[in-house]
């Protein structure tokens, strides 16, 4: 009987020790597979959330460059992008956003119906829930990823030479004119995002008629000239650190032939171009809304306002003119015509832009710089005149921080 008593008592010890041992061994498989989940869904999660945080940083950033809209309107769509953006990150649960400034400090909420004073940036956050595939036999049947991130938005800075060329436009997309320069407002594709990547070739205009609005800018006014700009284009001056928005000097307008050997450098480079503040008139209103940002005078300090500008004194056109620059584009080289007559390449069909497209003028474009914008730009829905349409670019910094 004894002998019976062991070999039972063993047989249920050797149950034990297997129930133990197997146990074990799905926690260690559990750890290797459920581990890789989640760190997989974690990664989700954060993406998800960053999205979140950049779309809330979107709608600011289109504020920021003046479309329509009081703060109460703002708010809800950013409310409305965090949200949205979230749910289709298959966020489940978010915390409620924050606005942010530059540095991400918090502000203040989103969602009630107002933008704290300095508001640069959202806070976004929140969790979602999935299932494991093998911690459930022990007793773990889900887990939570949680993630927040910052997004904050605004100008652009550069300094030194750096590619950044002094030459400037309007936000408000131009062509040239027979007499008038270049201050026919128009955008091929109305209200829709500005043209951008290499398979999106555009020419830029460098109206030889003037007074136009496209200028060369003499960073150390006044009356530098094209011998000075050509200096700067070539990397034998420095203009030191530039920032937008500021107000420049502009000494000379059009395509100056003479620019031409020095331009030729940049091609099949990256360049920078600033961009200067221009805003159409309202059709369907009385008012002329127009607005740009060109100054007859020195504006007063310290520059960074379009109000610097004396009342009256703002409009102007041409050269010896201060201009407004709001931000840069970042432009792709690839071909500079500015001398001689290149009305055949400035006015290729194949060009997802050529400045003379629209179908009322019959003045070609005899000198322009083609490539591609490298990003995309924000574009305002505005128009001009009775039926052109017309954007603003802008393109802003949309950077996560956290």
């Amino acid at each position: 009987m004894t002998g019976r008593q062991t070999t039972r008592s063993a047989s249920g010890q050797t149950l034990v020790l297997f129930a133990l041992a197997l146990v074990a061994m799905l926690s260690m498989v559990a750890l290797v597979i459920d581990a890789g989940n989640a760190y997989a869904q974690q990664r989700r999660t954060q993406n998800g959330i960053d999205a979140t945080a950049e779309a809330g940083a979107v709608e600011l950033a289109r504020r920021l460059i003046g479309l329509p809209g009081n703060d109460a309107q703002w708010d809800q769509r950013v409310l409305d992008a965090v949200n949205n953006t979230a749910a289709a990150n298959a966020i489940t649960a978010v915390t409620p956003a924050q606005y942010t400034d530059v540095d991400g400090l918090t502000l203040g909420p989103v969602g009630t119906g107002t933008i704290p004073p300095g508001t640069q940036g959202v806070l976004a956050g929140g969790s979602r829930v999935f299932s494991t595939f093998v911690a459930g036999l022990i007793g773990f049947g889900t887990f939570t990823a949680s993630a927040d991130a910052i997004a904050v938005t605004g100008y652009a800075e550069s300094s030194g030479v750096g590619g950044v060329i002094p030459l400037t436009f309007p936000i408000i997309v131009t062509q040239c004119e027979t007499g008038s320069g270049s201050n026919r407002l128009y955008h091929p594709f109305g209200n829709e995002e500005w043209p951008h990547g290499p398979e999106n070739l555009v020419a830029i205009p460098l109206c030889s008629n003037g007074p136009g609005n496209v200028g060369w800018i003499d960073w150390t006014p006044p009356f530098g000239g094209a011998s000075e700009i050509a200096e700067y284009i070539a990397g034998d001056k420095d203009h030191g650190t530039i920032t937008t928005p500021m107000w420049y000097f502009v000494a000379e307008t059009g395509a100056i032939s003479s620019l031409d050997d020095d331009m030729d450098f940049w091609e099949n480079k990256d360049i920078l171009l600033p961009i200067f503040h221009a805003e159409a008139d309202d059709p369907a209103t009385p008012q002329d809304e127009s607005i740009l940002g060109t100054c007859e005078i020195e504006p007063a300090n310290p520059k960074d306002q379009l109000g610097d500008c004396p009342p009256g004194r703002n409009g102007g056109t041409g050269q010896n003119q201060w201009y407004f620059l709001t931000t840069f584009g970042e432009f792709h080289l690839l071909h500079s015509y500015i001398q001689g007559n290149h009305q055949a390449e400035c006015n290729d069909p194949s060009l997802a832009l050529i400045a003379s497209s629209d179908p009322d003028s019959n003045q070609l474009l005899n000198n322009c710089l083609i490539g591609y914008f490298k990003a995309p730009v924000i574009a305002a829905n505005m128009t001009v005149g009775s039926s052109t349409p017309t954007s603003s670019l802008t393109p802003l910094a949309i950077q996560l921080i956290k």
